[in-house]
């Protein structure tokens, strides 16, 4: 038959390890309090016995008193035994606590790194639509318009007119110009001071400092190239 594991809550191993530390916090009173008295009924032996030896004490109060340390070692004996299973019963419960402290930290990371990933999915998202209404709208509309004043108004210049407006956009540089680049918003924001931001993952295998242990991969972040991205001017397919 299959077992089913009992899963306690973490009020309830929070209401067992202060129950714990309570158990033990009294156990060990009584052993201070053991370990004194026995501390004093050996002072007083020592005292009896030195009587004994002047001839001031009789024998019998030694042997009295020996009973009453033999009683008190007993007892230690035994308070002695009780804190080690309850001390290790601490130990189970407090590694536990700090497990589901740690798995607690790690699904709110999780939670908060998913909800973060889901906002940016939706900018990446619009961005994508963004560049494609890019094509298919603006930057089409727009070579349609610079085509018919190239065709309508070539007698009169509407060619070169024309190939200027081309070069808002992208105007490479000419012999005598300094080199730059040809897209003209990228080039003014170089001019601005701007630089690209790229990077990349990159995972190296750390070598564990424990001898014969396997090592692990972590990841860190190396400047690359940015996300460059094509934008054409783009129509319907001709039939």
């Amino acid at each position: 038959m299959a077992t089913t594991a009992l899963i306690i809550s973490d009020k309830q191993i929070e209401n067992d390890l202060a129950q714990a530390r309570k158990e033990l916090s009294h156990v060990q009173e009584r052993l201070r309090g053991e370990e004194a008295r026995l501390a004093a009924a050996k002072r007083e032996r020592g005292d009896l016995v030195d009587g004994v030896a002047r001839g001031r004490t009789e024998p019998s109060s030694v042997l009295k008193l020996d009973g009453t340390i033999s009683e008190i070692e007993i007892r230690l004996e035994g308070l002695r035994k009780i804190p080690p299973p309850i001390e290790a019963r601490i130990t189970e419960l407090t590694k536990e606590t700090s497990r589901r402290q740690v798995a607690a930290a790690r699904a709110a990371r999780e939670k908060e790194r998913d909800a973060r990933a889901e906002k940016l999915k939706a900018r990446f998202l619009q961005i994508r639509e963004t560049l494609a209404l890019l094509c298919t709208g603006e930057l089409f509309t727009a070579e349609q318009e610079r085509a018919m004043i190239a065709s309508e108004y070539g007698d009169i210049g509407g060619v070169e007119i024309a190939k200027a407006l081309s070069e808002i956009l992208f105007a490479p540089s000419h012999p005598s110009q300094a080199l730059r680049n040809p897209e003209v918003h990228l080039a003014h924001l170089d001019a601005a001071g701007l630089v690209p931001f790229g990077f990349k993952v990159v995972s190296e295998l750390r070598p564990s400092v424990v001898q014969g242990a396997r090592g692990e991969y972590v990841s860190r972040l190396r400047p690359a190239s940015p996300l460059c991205f094509t934008v054409l001017a783009m129509g319907p397919r001709a039939s």
